[in-house]
């Protein structure tokens, strides 16, 4: 479990680029630190809170007995991950506000991190130890699962575990509430699902709203409230209700509209090919193309991919459908409430919604089955 990690993953979601970061001398230096591990190097990586910059991540040689610093750019807050392995599967994190020089000592696992007005309130809350053991409770839970040798230990950390996320936000929340003044609650943010996030907004001081750290509550605020947005529109995908129009090219460069599709029965499927679920669907999603393509018209709907992604993937599948392009486009996605892919819509010929389902999942299959067999 880490904080910053816990909404979007930025593993995930941003693109790896490799840079060399500056070596500092001195109290330029805004990262420098004492790691006490055995090894020589550490990997290091950023990404900013506040736009859409790649992740960008590098190797530091560490002087004798584990002694480093570097120079990072601070134009605005950053969330820095330090690791000492290549899969990044040990890692800590920490936020860097602009014009802050940060100190970080010990092991991966049990970093302490001083010298900003923002670690000197953490350190202070008790809020990281009670991250930190969260952590170690999810390890132990996560070996205990993956062995399989021992259901009730697994059973018995997981209760745990669930007891004290529950008691880290509670903690984080409380800490908003009686400090709403704290540059710190924008760390307390970065744990909040996101009714939480949108609720305890108000909370917050104005001075620490126009500060660094209000970059940080404003950036998990938009998420939440996006999140909620799309929540919401999916709920209001109800049978009989119009289903939302559309405006996509298909794979000939011709745009399509939802009116293209009247009078006949319609399968939207949400799909990408970085998605394993989607990719893993297709054979299944081939055969009921083939079963029922004279009832209903497969249009995939491909997000989250370059244009030459997609007509690659659209090519390699052999996807005998229609397919629409929409790419990095919000506007289908909001408007559909897509919160995971794939997702798949039925809509009648009338373009009203027949029902919507959410992952790969089988009832598709069986309600096609009962609308057509």
């Amino acid at each position: 479990m880490n904080a910053f990690l816990s909404r979007i993953s930025i593993f995930a979601v941003l693109t790896f680029t490799s840079v060399s970061f500056a070596a500092c001398s001195g109290n330029k230096a805004n990262l420098s630190g004492h790691i006490i591990m055995d090894v020589d190097t550490i990997l290091v990586g950023y990404a900013y809170f506040t736009n859409d910059e790649n992740y960008v991540t590098d190797t530091v040689v560490l002087a004798e007995d584990g002694y480093f610093e570097i120079c990072l750019p601070d134009t605005a807050v950053m969330a820095v991950t330090i690791s000492t392995t290549a899969e990044w599967s040990d890692f800590a994190e920490v936020m860097i506000f602009p014009g802050d020089r940060v100190t970080v000592e010990g092991s991966i696992a049990d970093l302490k991190v001083s010298g900003t007005e923002l670690y000197d309130s953490l350190n202070g809350s008790g809020l990281l130890d009670m991250e930190k053991r969260l952590g170690a409770i999810e390890k132990e839970l996560l070996s205990v699962a993956y062995s399989g040798d021992d259901n009730a230990k697994r059973d018995s950390l997981a209760r745990l575990y669930n007891a004290s996320f529950l008691e880290f936000i509670a903690s984080c929340r409380n800490f908003i509430k009686e400090n709403p003044d704290n540059i710190a609650c924008a760390y307390a943010f970065t744990v909040l699902n996101s009714d939480q996030c949108v609720e305890d907004y108000e909370l917050v001081g104005e001075n620490v709203k126009g500060s660094p750290a209000g970059q940080v509550i404003e950036y998990y605020y938009n998420i939440a409230k996006e999140d909620l947005a799309t929540e919401e529109a999916w709920n209001r995908l109800e049978p009989g209700v119009p289903a939302p129009d559309f405006r996509l090219k298909n794979l000939d460069g011709e745009y399509m509209t939802l009116d293209s599709f009247k009078g006949k029965y319609v399968l939207l499927d949400f799909w990408g090919t970085w998605c394993g679920w989607c990719i893993k669907g297709i054979p299944d999603m081939k055969a009921y193309y083939e079963k029922y393509k004279d009832k209903i018209e497969f249009v995939g709907i491909d997000c989250r991919d370059t244009e030459e992604e997609w007509r690659e993937g659209v090519k390699k599948h052999e996807l005998p459908w229609v397919n629409l392009y929409n790419g990095e486009d919000v506007a289908i996605v909001m408007a559909y409430g897509i919160q995971g892919y794939p997702s798949k819509v039925i809509i009648d010929p009338e373009g009203k919604v027949v029902k919507a389902f959410m992952g790969e999942s089988p009832e598709l299959y069986d309600k096609l089955d009962e609308m057509f067999k």
